[in-house]
C-alpha cells in the first residue's frame, strides 16, 4: 500500500481497482470495498477524482488515514476521512 504526506496530488482508485485488491463485502444493502475504513458503492462518483492530501494520520505502519482537500475539478472544496487504499499517487506534494 502506497503511503502519502501532506501536500501529495492523489486520485480516488477505481471501484473494480479497489474491489480486486480488497474484495467487497456487504454491509446493511450496500456493497463495500473492503478497505480498512469502506469505500461503499454510493461512492463510485468519486472513483478518479483528484484531491490534495491535507493531514495524515498513521495508525500503523502500513496504515493511513488521511484528509483530503478536493481541487476544482470536484466543483467544491471539501473534506472528507479516507484510509491510504482508496488513492493512487499523482505529484508528491
Amino acid at each position: 500500500m502506497q503511503l502519502f504526506k501532506v501536500g501529495d496530488k492523489v486520485r480516488v482508485r477505481q471501484w473494480d481497482d479497489m474491489a480486486e485488491e480488497y474484495g467487497i463485502v456487504k454491509r446493511m444493502s450496500y456493497d463495500v470495498v473492503n478497505t480498512p475504513l469502506g469505500f461503499i458503492e454510493f461512492l463510485k462518483p468519486i472513483c478518479g477524482k483528484t484531491g490534495t492530501i491535507a493531514e495524515v494520520k498513521t495508525i500503523r505502519p502500513d496504515m493511513q488515514f488521511v484528509e483530503l482537500i478536493w481541487d476544482e475539478e470536484m466543483g467544491v472544496f471539501a473534506t472528507c476521512h479516507f484510509d491510504s487504499g482508496m488513492f493512487e499517487l499523482i505529484t508528491k506534494g
